[in-house]
């Protein structure tokens, strides 16, 4: 399945103030989504799973 991702130009205008590697896990995460659902492995990459 694909995902049309909407960034919104007051959210755009706030992204170029995180840092550089944010943007790009960011990126990432976008193409993934508009690819189809990511991968497991690449999931846990952008979004560690914290437990107890």
């Amino acid at each position: 399945m694909k995902y049309r991702v909407k960034i919104k130009k007051k959210v755009n205008r706030g992204l170029k103030k995180l840092p550089k590697k944010i943007q790009k896990l960011l990126f990432l995460l976008i193409e993934d989504l508009k690819a189809g659902w990511p991968d497991t492995k690449k999931l846990a990459e952008v979004f560690p799973v914290r437990g107890k």
